[in-house]
């Protein structure tokens, strides 16, 4: 689903800290996203989906990472399912945490910590995916 113009007024208030660090935002339809020289911090609600996600990219990488999954890995930040409080709450990640987050080590070493836990995890992640796949 389109992010609503109620939803763009909070997210853009939420993100004026990125503003104010110098980011350049662009919206669509499905995203709103904030970039500075080699960074963009992308906020999406992709379509068909009931979901929201925040991405960190670093641009002359070519590297995508969720900010979601780092705020898991990293400070044990539990999933929300309602997308406007999700991405509040990853936006005062990344406020709180942006010396971090525009790491690319550090997305790096976090990436790695994400993929350790779907391993230990493998069999939840299997569950998951064959009730998606059941009701879809």
């Amino acid at each position: 689903m389109a992010i609503t113009d109620w939803e763009r007024v909070i997210i853009t208030q939420n993100a004026i800290f990125l503003e104010n660090l110098g980011y350049a935002r662009t919206e669509n339809r499905y995203s709103i996203k904030y970039t500075l020289n080699d960074i963009c911090i992308s906020i999406i609600y992709p379509p068909n989906s009931d979901e929201s996600e925040v991405n960190i990219c670093f641009i002359s990488k070519n590297k995508v990472y969720n900010v979601g999954w780092i705020a898991f890995v990293s400070n044990n930040r539990k999933e929300c399912t309602e997308k406007i409080i999700n991405v509040k709450e990853l936006l005062m990640y990344i406020e709180n945490h942006y010396s971090q987050i525009v790491d690319y080590r550090f997305c790096e070493n976090c990436n790695r910590l994400i993929d350790n836990y779907v391993v230990e995890h493998q069999d939840k992640y299997e569950e998951a995916i064959q009730k998606f796949l059941s009701e879809n």
